[in-house]
């Protein structure tokens, strides 16, 4: 469907524009002219004009100066009014093409206008011009602008007047229909005759409505009800019957609009249908008012039907809470709760006529009275937390929130929290225990350290001693008390690796590999190191253990236990004594590894007390070495691999200690390299001489670079490697002085300390790993760190070993003279 008549803006300030009827007037109100005047005056312009713009040319209404009465809009300067929102200037419009009819003189030089607008419509324009190039200053611009608003103002004035006489002509002419515009239609409906307040309703020419059906200008309203009126209105024109309010719609200019039809048929003497002559009327705000209506009357039936829903839906999840709930009136009496709740204080029935708190201790109602009142002054919902002993005798911890909600009701909901606040300790707790084992773990560790450091001393120069004293007949003498020093402090060693053992399993960081272990491999590999014990103690090891035993557990973790048990089975037997090794098999894929000596034997007393921390069982003062803490360890360790631990004992008939492990698969098992872990016992006895100087005159010494800030652990280190030609020592004391050393020259092995003055090791590390012809040289850490975070640091920084103080001097030199040896003899 479409609307007859002008449809675009144009249309319509041209129609706006022609109802001024200035353009038909045979004479300019004089208020134009004095206005023309005005602003030549004010802008001290030679020429002033006001130009009314229709649709073809540009009419000069008023002006001052010689100026022509018409232009065309192609070249005239106030055609630019349609395109402006405000005053603009032309300077020097000598450049611009001249409209052809006017000669050169009649052109202005510099031009400024402003545009006039009435109702949203620019029907013309306020200019001022010059015969020369210039430039309008911002007051004379400003004051231009005032002039062009009184100006419109008076075309708005000739506007209304002018509408004014067409309302009293319509009036005059109104018929039986209304004051609402009329028509008439021939016998084909086509429309013969219109009234000309149509323009002023839908902004349309009647005139473009003549010769056209009316019929087709409209359609019918949306919906069953509106659809069902215009086909009665069809019947009645088809019938020529009257018909009134028929509701119809059509696009005008202004947009959509609603019609109320009414017609009456006409018919002449002969009762010949000559037509229909009838009134329209824009209904467009009444109807839209009452279907809007009727949509607010049908979504407040939805809203109270969903709002019922809504209340059903609420009441029955707070029925199924596990919550309390309370809903209170505006004097904070019950109105509903929790019915049948198990930890109401008294039936709801009961509350019903109370106030909130009346049941409760007088501490618990305050509360409660004091977040009612936060709600009903801040609006907002609040929350409190009390203590209250239910019915039950049992004290518990409560979270209450109030919600404000309509007719000045509030809902209270309680929750039993107990649990989360026993919770809540358990995780304090927790957090203190962690945080306990966490400062524990600092002060191993920096125990550990602080006694490695002048035990390495301690332990370094007697090794030296041990190779340099001579040997003496009876094994006394100073080589006597040097052995005696080596003992003590390989005893103290063992027992800071136990006291660190002992805590990595007590925080929980103790980690075991499973994987297929030959058990027959493990008992000889151990057998073997324990055979020097074992001759200094006249003890036979003997294992009943044939080959495809398999067993599940971790192999370092499993030798540890084969170790700690075979040294405890050896040194606390007797002369000429046995240690037995003999497996069993179990059910449910077990295995039993079973340690027995024919010793002494232990009595019930001494079992119970077997596993607490440092109990030697009255051999504190013996000859014994041990810490106490071997059994703990190893029974931590088993349990660690999935495993179990039990002792059997009684006196003087030897003990038996059976570590029960998960089977493995009965095949062989390929056994990679054997490697020890350094916290079990040496396998060299201290009397065994170091490795001997290599006497190689036509080789290079291989350059060491060792960096420490401990006078005597340097000291301790230089004197080790003294007598070995083949390995020349250079000893730095800090980070800085050990990258100046290896920047002069480059050294072919660094040994580094953990702790520097200026830097650790790990930093020192990765700067000399920068410098030239460092960046794969063998790197070893040497520390008095000995936890294991602290060897995977290293290893992770890219370091080729870790050597723990107390250093071993043997294993040191002996690392460092096959390096030398390679570099003598590359592969």
């Amino acid at each position: 469907m479409s609307w007859s008549g002008p449809a675009t803006p144009e249309h319509a300030r041209v129609a706006l524009l022609q109802a001024t009827r200035l353009l038909e007037a045979s004479e300019t109100p004089p208020a134009f002219a004095a206005l023309a005047r005005l602003a030549a005056t004010q802008t001290a312009s030679p020429q002033a004009a006001i130009h009314l713009i229709d649709a073809h040319c540009v009419r000069l209404l008023a002006g001052v100066g010689a100026l022509p009465k018409r232009q065309s809009r192609e070249h005239a300067l106030s055609t630019q009014a349609l395109q402006q929102d405000g005053p603009w200037q032309a300077h020097d419009t000598r450049d611009l093409p001249h409209p052809p009819h006017l000669p050169a003189d009649a052109w202005p030089v510099a031009y400024a206008g402003h545009p006039l607008v009435v109702e949203g419509q620019t029907l013309g324009a306020l200019c001022v011009m010059d015969t020369e190039a210039r430039q309008w200053t911002d007051a004379q611009i400003a004051g231009l602008a005032d002039v062009a608003c009184a100006a419109s103002a008076l075309l708005a004035a000739e506007l209304n007047q002018q509408r004014a006489r067409r309302m009293d002509a319509r009036v005059r002419t109104a018929s039986l229909a209304g004051h609402d515009w009329l028509w008439e239609t021939d016998r084909d409906s086509r429309l013969v005759w219109v009234s000309s307040s149509m323009v002023q309703h839908l902004g349309l020419d009647p005139e473009f409505e003549i010769g056209c059906k009316g019929v087709d200008f409209y359609e019918p309203l949306p919906g069953e009800e509106y659809a069902a009126q215009w086909a009665q209105f069809r019947e009645a024109r088809a019938r020529k019957e009257p018909f009134s309010n028929v509701l119809g719609q059509r696009i005008t200019p202004r947009g959509r609009v609603i019609i109320s039809i009414s017609g009456l048929p006409v018919f002449d003497r002969q009762g010949t249908f000559m037509g229909y002559r009838g009134s329209n009327r824009d209904v467009t705000r009444q109807v839209q008012t009452e279907m809007e209506m009727r949509r607010a009357q049908q979504q407040l039936l939805s809203q109270q039907a969903e709002l019922r829903e809504s209340e059903a839906r609420l009441s029955a999840v707070l029925h199924a809470l596990p919550d309390i709930w309370f809903v209170l009136d505006e004097s904070n009496h019950y109105v509903d709760g929790h019915d049948a709740h198990p930890l109401l204080i008294r039936p709801i029935e009961e509350l019903r006529s109370h106030t909130i708190g009346h049941e409760l201790p007088e501490e618990v109602a305050s509360l409660q009275q004091a977040a009612i009142e936060r709600v009903r002054s801040a609006g907002q919902p609040q929350r409190l937390e009390y203590e209250l002993q239910t019915n039950d005798g049992v004290l518990r911890h409560f979270e209450a929130r109030l919600v404000p909600m309509g007719k000045k009701q509030i809902l209270f909901v309680a929750r039993d929290i107990t649990p989360v606040k026993e919770a809540e300790q358990t995780l304090r707790g927790k957090q203190a225990a962690e945080a306990a084992n966490a400062a524990k773990s600092a002060f191993v560790s920096r125990m550990s350290h602080e006694i490695r450091t002048p035990l390495n001393a301690i332990s370094g120069f007697a090794q030296l001693l041990q190779h340099q004293l001579p040997p003496s007949e009876d094994g006394g003498g100073h080589l006597g008390y040097v052995r005696h020093i080596l003992d003590a402090s390989e005893h103290l060693t063992a027992l800071v690796n136990d006291v660190l053992d002992l805590q990595k399993i007590e925080t929980g960081y103790l980690q075991c590999l499973s994987e297929e272990l030959s058990l027959s491999d493990i008992v000889q590999r151990g057998i073997s190191m324990l055979g020097p014990l074992a001759q200094r103690h006249s003890v036979t090891l003997l294992s009943e253990i044939a080959p495809g035993c398999n067993v599940r557990a971790d192999r370092q973790r499993l030798s540890q236990v084969v170790m700690n048990l075979g040294s405890n089975a050896i040194k606390y037997n007797g002369a000429d004594g046995l240690v037995r090794f003999t497996v069993e098999t179990r059910d449910a894929g077990r295995l039993a590894l079973h340690i027995e000596d024919n010793g002494p034997g232990m009595s019930e007393a001494q079992l119970t007390r077997l596993f607490q921390p440092f109990e030697r069982l009255g051999k504190e003062m013996s000859n014994i070495e041990g810490s106490g803490l071997g059994l703990i360890i190893t029974r931590s360790l088993v349990e660690a691999m999935g495993g179990e631990l039990q002792i059997y004992s009684r006196p003087g008939e030897g003990t038996r200690v059976s570590i029960t492990l998960n089977r493995g698969v009965p095949a062989l098992v390929s056994e990679p390299p054997f490697d020890f872990d350094e916290r079990l016992p040496a396998s060299r006895s201290p009397q065994q001489p170091m490795p001997p100087n290599s006497d190689l005159p036509d080789q290079t010494p291989l350059q060491v670079l060792y960096v420490e800030d401990n006078r005597i652990n340097a000291m301790l280190f230089e004197e080790a490697l003294r007598p070995y030609d083949q390995l020349a020592l250079t000893v730095a004391e800090d980070g800085h002085s050990a990258i100046d050393v290896a920047t002069q020259r480059a050294p072919e092995v660094l040994v580094l300390d953990a702790h520097l003055p200026d830097m650790d090791g790990l930093a020192l590390l990765k700067a000399l790993r920068d410098l030239p012809d460092l960046a794969s040289v063998p790197a070893y850490m040497c520390s008095a760190d000995a936890m294991p975070e602290d060897i995977a640091r290293a290893k992770a920084a890219g370091f080729t070993g870790y050597w723990t103080k107390p250093i071993d001097i043997r294993q040191i030199t002996a690392e460092l003279t096959q390096l030398a040896h390679q570099k003598k003899s590359p592969p």
